[in-house]
């Protein structure tokens, strides 16, 4: 983490990252409180036979912002995912999302709620075009039912057709992968399949969207490519972004605000030039206090 923390991207990206950080600061400037968030996370806890992978987890993620959720291999970090996505029910705690508790419910009601999650391992279908990866995030928002569907007649013609205009004109463009639409996934290199992945995400129309590790794997222009994608998600789409990553440049240089865990708990957060030169996150990270700066 030492000499990795300091940030490595194009100016491009370095610039990008200052002006949404920037904007955040001038919508701020005649806010005297601060605003509820969108997702909050209250006392989580969870055991598997005994271990804690969780242990009273509280934070709070801020509309309109990215926040970094980090700390070392089995800090807990992809648990508190697998429990904000519903893959893991709690043993103890609450959820908040937009002023409702989520915390009993189903994954399907909550991607219903603007819940999008990304994996750290690519779950694609490899057989299956791009398109048709992408067109599958969209499953909570479609009216027709199972047999309109099977038939594919009427309405669901239609709104199959819409579905496609929407994802070719606002994702597939967005993203810059119109040349690869009718491509098989098994086809795409790795860093191609990791932004379907995100396109697949977008499809369900997130509020918010969590991030498991989107760069790993990558190399360094890809890892560009993503971090591009990412800011313009919070700058232009407005989606509120949780992300997991261990590219500590990439965190450092995008995020407005980090989370650290470590054996479970939180042992800090705030500003990510706070988090750089914080006593308990270096010690976590190297075992020892030394600047990572």
């Amino acid at each position: 983490m030492a000499a990795a923390i300091c940030g490595y991207h194009a100016c491009k990206i370095m610039l990008h990252g200052q002006r949404a950080r920037g904007a955040g600061e001038v919508r701020g400037a005649n806010v005297t409180s601060e605003p509820t968030p969108l997702l909050r996370v209250d006392g989580v806890e969870l055991s598997f036979g005994g271990v804690s992978a969780l242990k009273g987890v509280s934070l709070d993620v801020r509309p309109g912002g990215i926040t970094a959720l980090i700390g070392p291999n089995g800090a807990g970090k992809t648990s508190l995912f697998n429990v904000v996505s519903g893959f893991h029910q709690p043993d103890a705690g609450h959820l908040i999302f937009d002023g409702t508790d989520f915390t009993r419910l189903k994954t399907p009601k909550r991607a219903a709620l603007g819940i999008a999650r990304t994996f750290q391992n690519i779950s694609l279908f490899p057989g299956m075009t791009v398109l048709d990866n992408i067109k599958l995030g969209a499953h909570a928002h479609l009216k027709t039912g199972v047999i309109e569907a099977g038939l594919f007649w009427g309405p669901a013609r239609r709104e199959e057709t819409e579905l496609r205009a929407e994802i070719e004109r606002n994702i597939i463009d967005f993203l810059e992968i119109d040349h690869i639409r009718k491509t098989p996934v098994s086809m795409l290199p790795y860093g191609l399949q990791k932004r379907v992945e995100l396109g697949r995400a977008l499809a369900m129309r997130p509020k918010l969207l969590l991030l498991d590790e989107p760069v790993a794997g990558m190399n360094r222009e890809e890892t560009e490519d993503m971090a591009r994608f990412i800011l313009d998600l919070q700058e232009e789409w407005g989606v509120t972004i949780l992300l997991v990553e261990h590219d500590m440049s990439m965190v450092m240089d995008i995020s407005d605000h980090v989370v650290v865990l470590n054996f479970g708990e939180k042992i800090a957060e705030g500003a990510p030039h706070e988090m750089q030169r914080h006593p308990a996150v270096i010690e976590a990270y190297l075992g020892a206090e030394q600047d990572v700066a």
